[in-house]
């Protein structure tokens, strides 16, 4: 009692000072904030933003209403003038906004002036000149690719800018040069500045130029491209402050380098030939890579196969010129493995060929007539004329091309399983009859001896059910082992008389039960759904939900509204 009269005693007191204490301090929290700009944008060098700059207050200046100002409005000088339109995008921000053909120019530095005279309603104004710089973006140097190749060290370029620059300025900014092996001082490449093809008069600006030396650089030495500062663009003054140089090289002599193919065991080999020694490189690219002399790897022969040449080198120079023993085309006549190929120029130092077909396991090829192969430049194939390479055997391998079979009792049909390379098969499975159950099976095939030809194998599903109807889950595996994911090779196979197509929906579920021999409709089939994992198919406990077909074959369940109301089992 005593703490509760003590605290209602105070409290007046308390609320008598800090009333006191507020009205003494009021002619202070009154007065006027001063006037001041908070952030002007855009703002520094290499600015994007072209169309507005905006300058934000630190307190409202213009009561909303009529935001439009007239320039003669507005204390702000722009140097270079700018064709502002005015106005407050609120009540503290105003904007200059440009129409799209008054935007700020690139390469150009704006001083922005801002003179006292912008006034709050209170009085307050900017007590101090402020200035403001804003500089859009430089001339810069964005890509180079060669346009073609007029000779094996002679580059046509296509250089590329981000606006358009004076060929004045690119003249006396722009370096060529080359090196060689065995030279280290750089030679000076002189060059000419071109048109664009499409253009009908010269051009003194463009964001796209076409450079071409005067002369050839020898074969195989590096190109430099080298722009200093001080390009010119037309948009403003503002010159390019970066250096760049780039790189590239003149085409070697034209050889054939080599072929290029995977073994079985995915080591990417590159096999070439010095004089009468054959090398093979395993995993050219790699920090694991190895040489070794006086072998030919084995390819694989289900994996591509590149031809590698020193030059750029179309298909048909390959298809019409080089020949294969054995060839590509299997010994047909009507069969052309090269049809569909288009010529493609590579202006690259190393030019890739694809071999159009698969090929043969386990055998040698012989490839003759290099030295009828020209390039794109017209140089003839200097080096050996003839190649060896061979390929491996295939990897063992099958494939389950039905995952879920449907076998129709009278007909005498069979799941196929496709191997290759494969001594055994086995199968672990469960299955369901009428009559019985059993769990947990094991059943082995052995396969004909066939090498590296694929070829189908019946799984025996009748014989295992004794000729009965029934299912079978199982999973399949084989020895050798293939190089398939462990997941793969599980299948659910039935031999039944009848076809059953299930509709699960929302409300209800529709089933129709036809006859595979006939095609009828089936009447009085008892049709039950059960939630299994499927192979728990044989340990079924009691159907969430049954029903009998009507003279149509057809039968009503529940929706996965009543089964599945969250779709848990539905959505796996």
């Amino acid at each position: 009692m005593l703490m509760t009269r003590l605290f209602f005693f105070l409290l007046p007191l308390l609320l008598f000072s800090s009333l006191s204490q507020a009205a003494f301090d009021s002619s202070v929290f009154n007065q006027p904030k001063a006037l001041e700009i908070t952030r002007i944008t855009p703002e520094g060098k290499e600015v994007k933003e072209r169309r507005q700059i905006v300058i934000q207050f630190n307190q409202p200046v213009v009561p909303i209403g009529k935001m439009e100002r007239s320039a003669e409005e507005i204390p702000i000088r722009i140097t270079p003038p700018l064709n502002c339109e005015w106005r407050w995008l609120n009540t503290s921000a105003l904007a200059c906004q440009l129409k799209d053909e008054d935007q700020l120019s690139l390469a150009t530095e704006y001083s922005m002036t801002i003179f006292p005279g912008i006034m709050t309603p209170e009085g307050q104004i900017i007590k101090k000149i402020l200035q403001h710089k804003i500089a859009t973006k430089r001339p810069v140097f964005k890509s180079f690719r060669v346009e073609a190749w007029r000779a094996p060290g002679l580059p046509l370029l296509e250089l590329s800018f981000n606006q358009p620059i004076t060929k004045d300025s690119l003249q006396k900014t722009l370096r060529l040069s080359f090196s060689q092996e065995g030279i280290p001082e750089e030679q000076t490449l002189t060059y000419k500045i071109l048109d664009k093809p499409e253009s009908k008069e010269n051009l003194e600006a463009s964001s796209l130029w076409q450079v071409l030396p005067d002369q050839e650089a020898p074969l195989g030495a590096n190109i430099f491209l080298k722009i200093a500062h001080g390009l010119v663009s037309t948009y403003g003054p503002l010159t390019s402050n970066e250096s760049f140089t780039k790189e590239l090289s003149a085409f070697p002599e034209f050889e054939f380098l080599g072929l290029r193919c995977y073994s079985n065991e995915q080591d990417e080999l590159f096999i070439y030939r010095k004089g009468q020694t054959y090398y093979t490189e395993t995993n050219p690219y790699g920090k694991d890579s190895k040489i070794q002399e006086g072998a030919i790897g084995l390819c694989n022969p289900l994996s591509s196969v590149y031809l590698v040449f020193s030059g750029p080198v179309v298909d048909s120079q390959v298809k019409n010129n080089l020949t294969f023993i054995p060839d590509l085309a299997g010994g047909r006549s009507d069969y052309d493995p090269w049809e569909g190929r288009q010529d493609y120029n590579y202006w690259y130092d190393e030019t890739p060929i694809r071999l159009p077909v698969y090929l043969k396991a386990n055998q040698t090829y012989t490839l003759k007539n290099f030295d009828k192969i020209k390039d794109e430049f017209g140089r003839s194939l200097k080096g050996p004329t003839d190649f060896v390479f061979k390929t491996d055997h295939r990897k063992p391998n099958f494939v389950l091309s039905h995952e879920v079979g449907v076998l129709e009792s009278q007909v005498n049909s069979d799941l196929p399983l496709f191997v290759n390379n494969i001594d055994k098969v086995s199968l672990n499975y469960h299955q369901l009859t009428q009559k019985e159950l059993k769990l947990n099976q094991h059943r082995e095939i052995k396969v004909p001896k066939v090498e590296d030809v694929q070829f189908a194998i019946p799984l025996g599903i009748r014989e295992i059910l004794g000729g009965q109807d029934g299912l079978l889950y199982g999973k399949i595996s084989t020895e050798p082992k293939s190089d398939r994911s462990d997941w793969y090779g599980e299948f659910f196979v039935q031999v039944t008389p009848y076809q059953v197509h299930a509709k699960i929906g929302h409300f209800n579920s529709l089933v129709w039960v036809t006859d595979l021999a006939t095609g009828k409709p089936v009447k009085d089939a008892k049709v039950a759904l059960f939630f299994k994992d499927i192979n728990e198919l044989a340990q079924a406990d009691q159907p969430v939900d049954q029903a009998k077909t009507n003279n149509l074959g057809l039968a009503y369940l529940k929706g996965t509204s009543d089964l599945d109301p969250n779709l848990d089992i539905i959505s796996q």
